[in-house]
């Protein structure tokens, strides 16, 4: 199956294979995701030292940073698991992988880059609660 044909909805994110969000254990957190807007901007602009102002060099996009936040809720050995599962999905890779997403008024959205890890709020988990953030990096679109 191609990538990102796992999406059947709103609030969905398809990562290595696996659909995360709406109707899996791994619910988008209300956050929603970041890093949406326009990229910073990579200049090569050279201070005019004994002038005013500078001389623009060349610009391009800079990195595209992703942020994707969850939460689980449920039994306290579902969520550890859930979470250990989700863990996996979001480690750091030495490859480009794609990531798609379908979000409520954007639609379907395709990236390609490299999950940079998933930090984590594990701080009620004793009552069935954990949080976590995946971070991707990727090219500007």
């Amino acid at each position: 199956m191609p990538a990102g044909d796992l999406l059947t909805g709103d609030h969905q994110v398809e990562i290595r294979g696996t659909l995360t969000g709406r109707g899996t254990p791994w619910l988008l957190a209300f956050e929603g995701v970041g890093g949406l807007g326009v990229p910073p901007a990579k200049t090569h602009d050279m201070d005019l030292g004994h002038a005013a102002g500078a001389y623009f060099g060349r610009d391009y996009g800079g990195v595209r940073i992703l942020t994707v936040p969850y939460i689980m809720r449920g039994p306290t050995a579902t969520v550890g698991a859930s979470f250990l599962n989700l863990r996996v999905l979001w480690a750091v890779s030495e490859i480009d992988i794609p990531l798609h997403m379908q979000l409520a008024g954007l639609g379907k959205l395709a990236f390609v880059g490299r999950p940079r890890g998933l930090a984590e709020d594990l701080t009620q988990l004793n009552v069935g609660v954990a949080r976590a953030l995946g971070t991707f990096a990727c090219k500007p679109t």
